[in-house]
């Protein structure tokens, strides 16, 4: 018998989706794809792209 896997996709970005996306790769029903956002909230790369004037 053939097992039917499940589509997941996950949208995030941060420390919170390599955490889920560890805890379903494990289970064999599912197919999981990720889409990976890079964003930045301005912290110590916010401070480097103002004192060099550049894009981190």
């Amino acid at each position: 018998m053939r097992l039917r896997q499940l589509n997941v996709g996950c949208f995030g970005g941060g420390t919170g989706l390599p955490s889920l996306i560890g805890g379903l790769k494990h289970n064999p029903w599912l197919q999981v794809h990720a889409v990976v956002t890079m964003f930045d909230s301005g912290g110590s790369s916010g401070t480097l792209r103002d004192q060099l004037g550049v894009l981190p």
